[in-house]
């Protein structure tokens, strides 16, 4: 069942106030496996990492979460944490990966650039257009292959602020 737009504005009410790091996670759990339909087994928390000291807060498809109690006094130590993890991620699959800090207020996407950690684009949680958040979010943590090429799609996935065209 898709997430109904009241629970939606009250989930993104919720993140703007930056509810801290378990709260931030489960909420963004909800709007990737509830809003988006992401199916459950996509998605992975607290995964250790022992070569890099540390543990991924979650990951979706290729996208790696780090969450955040308030990325204004904590984005450096995100950003570094990400850079870790990335690297960590993409040396062991082969594949490139998306990371995104957030603390619910903000949701800041990077990839990594010749080893060097690069911000791709950042969103803050509306309540006039709560369903930005959800489409934003779809461009960074889409593990379907059976997307339709519509217009629309194309628009929002290559668009000028669409992540895929950045990554």
């Amino acid at each position: 069942m898709p997430m109904g737009q009241e629970r939606l504005h009250q989930a993104v009410e919720t993140l703007r106030r930056r509810p801290g790091h378990s709260n931030v996670m489960g909420l963004v759990r909800e709007l990737c496996v509830v809003g988006l339909d992401i199916p459950d087994n996509e998605v992975n928390f607290e995964i250790p990492v022992p070569e890099v000291r540390g543990r991924i807060d979650a990951v979706f498809g290729a996208t790696v979460f780090e969450f955040k109690r308030d990325l204004r006094t904590e984005r450096a130590d995100a950003e570094e944490q990400l850079l870790r993890y990335l690297g960590d991620r993409e040396r062991a699959t082969g594949q490139r990966y998306l990371g995104i800090a957030t603390d619910g207020a903000a949701f800041v996407a990077y990839q990594l650039a010749q080893g060097r950690l690069v911000a791709l684009g950042e969103i803050a949680p509306n309540p006039t257009d709560p369903r930005a958040l959800l489409r934003w979010l779809d461009t960074a943590v889409t593990v379907r292959a059976d997307i339709p090429p519509t217009a629309e799609r194309i628009r929002e996935e290559f668009g000028r602020d669409g992540l895929v065209v950045k990554f």
